[in-house]
């Protein structure tokens, strides 16, 4: 009978701490923008509900390890990757992703190149197939419904129709393996047409009902004064700082058509490349601009309820 008691209240005790669980992990009604702090490199976590959508997934583990800390622990699906550029520290963390979260869909940039971790990349895409719903390459235009009022707009780049590569722009799960690697070749074979990566990143604008975020990737200003031309920059709330803060990006004239509150950028502590620039922090600060880092603050998160942002707690 004492057996019995001990493993009742034992019982009791474990199912108090799975509900205290569940209730801390619970999707709020609010959206989430988590900057990870993945050391040199970008990752961003986007939450709303119970649907999360990744950009970019870091160099190493840390990625995966701030989607364990951001996502529900029972919650192992990612509706939506995005891949602003092929460079390492924003694609070499994606094998381990795709080892812990099933993945619906995919957008992947526009240049890719030949080597080894753009090549993993590919392996784990191909390995996680029956999964995928959708492998797409990323172009301006294309709007990412992620919830009720809740929209990511690609605004750059814009395709090149003259690619000498025949590029592939998409793979549905009713199609075969094929077609699937070759958009990966064609992605690889455009490195050889000059394209520079960095400014092909992926740019998206992600609204939060009134509330505006701009994630750059790695843009640099050749990148940023094309898009200036072409009137695709409004205004914007936040700023994910391009490059990490580099000063080939954030020109003058980028921050003054922004004019953002804040300014975020994912850039690891004491890193080789003197992230964050001196000249670049100087800009943001001389117009008031709120400077949030990840090598001094760690993961970054941004709520909203539409109507208004804070920073969590």
């Amino acid at each position: 009978m004492k057996k019995l008691r001990s493993y009742i209240l034992v019982s009791i005790l474990i199912v108090f701490i799975f509900l205290i669980l569940i209730l801390k992990y619970w999707p709020d009604k609010y959206t989430h923008i988590i900057f990870c702090d993945v050391g040199q490199g970008d990752a961003i976590l986007i939450t709303s509900g119970f649907t999360q959508v990744l950009i970019d997934a870091g160099l190493g583990e840390e990625a995966s390890q701030c989607l364990g800390d951001y996502m529900p622990f029972w919650d192992k699906q990612l509706e939506l990757v995005l891949i602003t550029h092929a460079d390492s520290d924003h694609i070499g963390g994606f094998p381990k992703i795709s080892e812990n979260y099933q993945i619906k869909k995919i957008f992947l940039p526009q240049v890719g190149d030949r080597s080894s971790v753009f090549k993993d990349l590919k392996k784990s895409v191909l390995k996680e197939k029956a999964h995928l719903e959708w492998v797409g390459v990323a172009n301006f235009g294309h709007k990412i419904v992620i919830s009720d009022g809740v929209v990511a707009q690609i605004l750059w780049p814009i395709l090149n129709s003259r690619s000498k590569s025949g590029i592939h722009l998409a793979w549905t799960k009713q199609e075969s393996e094929k077609v699937l690697e070759d958009i990966f070749v064609s992605l690889e074979k455009r490195e050889k047409e000059d394209i520079d990566k960095n400014n092909g990143s992926v740019v998206l604008l992600l609204s939060v009902g009134k509330i505006e975020f701009l994630l750059t990737g790695d843009l640099e200003v050749s990148g940023e004064q094309s898009l200036l031309s072409k009137g695709l920059i409004k205004g914007a709330h936040i700023l994910k700082a391009g490059h990490h803060g580099s000063k080939t990006s954030s020109s003058d004239a980028f921050i003054e058509r922004i004019q953002p509150e804040k300014v975020v950028i994912s850039s690891g502590k004491n890193n080789s490349y003197g992230h964050p620039s001196p000249e670049v922090l100087e800009r943001f600060e001389e117009i008031g601009v709120e400077i949030l880092r990840t090598d001094e603050l760690g993961s970054i998160e941004l709520i909203s309820d539409g109507e208004s942002y804070w920073l969590a707690k």
